[in-house]
């Protein structure tokens, strides 16, 4: 009997799972499997990330560039290049039908304008030119700096082209000795002018692209193009202008960065029309005539944070040189919204557009206008400071 009833029993759990098994639901079946691939790679098309529609094939793009490769057996990716340059694979997402991955930001050795997307299963070479760019340098955050300080260069690509990188041959100098660079990334490069440092120094920038050496020079605190050197001369036609004429002495003034400056803090009336100017004897180093394509005009600019330049559209600061007319609209929010934070930043214009009617003999009086309009509805609630209005080569 003992035997017997084991047997019973065994029979009935041979049952019970065979039932259990039928019940259950396997929820793989019917379901695609996104990372299957049978063979080697192929591309359809590629997109950048941002074309979500899929409305635009792209047969090259840029550095830095998002893109969605679509096509079939995608996914197992072993490597992906753009003109030699390997992406690096834990940066790519790729099911069989997508892969999601961005352009390298790097400089290739030679250029072949190929793809080679390479997974376990073969490899595709596809067509695909990325845009080589070439560093782009504008000059010194702040020209007016002082001696000793640390101040951004402003550009871009700086890190691509060597700077930062011992043995590179990108170089920055003063008559040939190096300066320091204290920081760099891929959006940043800030060098540090050392301790004596004259004005009009100039600063030398050199290094390779793949067409060939570069250089380029900027200078530090030009003095020899300032259009007003004492700003007293100003206002002859309405003294209150120099209520807004300071040396850095009141509550709230900004550094000087070179003697004195306009300030205008507090609250100013729409469509009011604001002028401030005078005259001056043009620089002696500067003959300009018929030749203002060649030159810019600057000066150094600061607002605290609180006070972003407005976007002016066709109003709000405007200067004009030797009678101008119309005057230069600079409206530097247009499209984005500019702010110093509490900095002093150089500006730089072409001067023939600030001197349309064109310039005068070096050492001959000219005169500057400086006009504030502002144009919204309430007025302008500003802090904002000008300075050392100069000429200078457009390149030395």
């Amino acid at each position: 009997m003992k035997t017997r009833y084991i047997s019973i029993l065994t029979i009935g759990a041979m049952a019970l799972a065979a039932a259990s098994c039928s019940d259950v639901v396997n929820y793989d079946d019917g379901v695609e499997d996104i990372f299957a691939a049978d063979d080697a790679p192929v591309i359809d098309a590629i997109y950048d990330v941002e074309d979500t529609e899929s409305t635009a094939p792209l047969s090259g793009g840029s550095l830095d560039q998002m893109l969605r490769i679509h096509g079939r057996n995608l996914s197992h990716v072993k490597s992906v290049t753009f003109n030699g340059i390997e992406v690096p694979v834990s940066q790519i997402y790729a099911t069989s039908a997508d892969a999601w991955l961005k352009v390298p930001r790097a400089i290739p050795e030679a250029t072949d304008n190929k793809l080679v997307y390479t997974t376990e299963l073969g490899t595709l070479t596809r067509d695909f030119e990325v845009s080589i760019p070439s560093m782009r340098l504008e000059g010194l955050g702040n020209e007016f700096c002082q001696a000793g300080e640390s101040v951004q260069v402003l550009g871009d690509y700086f890190d691509l082209f060597g700077y930062g990188v011992e043995g590179s041959g990108a170089s920055v100098s003063i008559a040939g000795t190096p300066l320091e660079i204290d920081s760099i990334t891929e959006e940043y490069m800030s060098i540090v002018i050392p301790e004596g440092t004259p004005d009009n120094t100039l600063i030398d920038f050199a290094w390779e692209e793949p067409d060939g050496p570069k250089t380029k020079t900027v200078a530090f605190r030009y003095t020899r193009g300032i259009l007003l050197e004492d700003l007293s001369s100003v206002g002859w036609w309405d003294s209150s202008v120099h209520n807004y004429i300071t040396a850095g002495n009141n509550s709230g003034d900004p550094r000087p960065t070179l003697g004195s400056y306009f300030r205008f803090n507090g609250n100013f009336d729409q469509w009011t029309w604001y002028q401030f100017g005078g005259g001056a004897n043009w620089p002696e180093s500067m003959d300009c005539r018929g030749r203002e394509s060649e030159y810019v005009f600057k000066f150094e600019v600061y607002s605290a944070a609180k006070t972003p330049f407005y976007d002016s559209q066709d109003w709000g600061y405007q200067f004009a040189l030797n009678d101008s007319d119309p005057l230069y609209v600079w409206n530097p929010s247009a499209g984005m919204s500019f702010n110093t934070y509490g900095r002093w930043r150089t500006v730089t214009i072409p001067l023939d557009q600030v001197a349309r009617k064109g310039t005068v003999e070096p050492g001959t009086w000219s005169n500057f206008q400086m006009v504030m309009q502002p144009n919204t509805e309430g007025g302008w609630s500003v802090d904002h400071c000008f300075a050392n209005f100069r000429i200078e080569p457009a390149n030395f």
